[in-house]
């Protein structure tokens, strides 16, 4: 019979075992919905397996003193999960292009097994209000930042003027209208040759309309060829 001891109690029945296990479930699925959410690899299987299997982990050094009398350290187990879930976490941050990618999907794997191992030692409510702010923060804090801080994309911007030379004051007034930061220039010209080609590496927000860019640009010289990417 499920009891509120089941899930707080120190003692390791098999209910509290199976209870724990079914909690740890909930919680590795509800941080998966968010990921499957924004669409990322990373998703509800991968953070229900690691949270299971921490919470059975947790479980396992529990029962070793336990089952000895009180002898052995359980904290063992738990420690060598701590380390060990640092590599797979690591496997989720990848660099593409300009920006690094996963940063976000690497903290959800080791809070998945973070909170594995607390419910796995009967810290259910803890475990819960972790879970709770962990998907406010991972939702709601998104449209703050977007709205807030939004030029969080690196990207790369060459333009290439049939020009000696232009206003690259005008010119970063004009990214700026449209949410980019200029964070490095780059502007190289063959003697003899009156092309001029500028190489930005901007911060920009992640929905940006580039022919608008573009037009804003124009009327600073005469533009032959641009390029954008990430």
């Amino acid at each position: 019979m499920l009891t509120w001891n089941a899930l707080f109690g120190p003692e390791l029945t098999l209910t509290a075992c199976i209870a724990r296990i079914l909690v740890s479930f909930c919680i590795g699925a509800i941080l998966g919905i968010e990921r499957r959410m924004r669409q990322h690899i990373l998703g509800m299987r991968t953070l229900i397996l690691i949270c299971v299997s921490s919470t059975l982990l947790m479980e396992l050094s529990l029962y070793v003193p336990q089952l000895n009398g009180g002898n052995g350290d359980g904290a063992r187990i738990a420690a060598q999960v701590v380390s060990g879930i640092g590599f797979l976490g690591a496997g989720a941050i990848l660099r593409t292009g300009l920006n690094i990618t996963g940063l976000t999907s690497s903290g959800i794997i080791w809070a998945s097994a973070a909170l594995g191992l607390a419910v796995g030692a009967g810290l259910v409510v803890q475990s819960f209000i972790v879970v709770i702010l962990l998907f406010l923060a991972l939702v709601f804090f998104e449209i703050f930042e977007e709205r807030f801080f939004p030029a969080e994309y690196s990207r790369q911007i060459v333009l290439e003027f049939e020009n000696k030379r232009i206003d690259m004051n005008g010119l970063s007034d004009a990214l700026k209208q449209h949410g980019m930061k200029v964070k490095n220039t780059e502007i190289s010209r063959t003697m003899g040759e009156k092309n001029l080609q500028v190489t930005l590496t901007v911060k920009a927000p992640k929905e940006i309309d580039f022919f608008a860019v573009i037009d804003s640009i124009k009327p600073l010289g005469k533009l032959s060829k641009y390029r954008f990417s990430d």
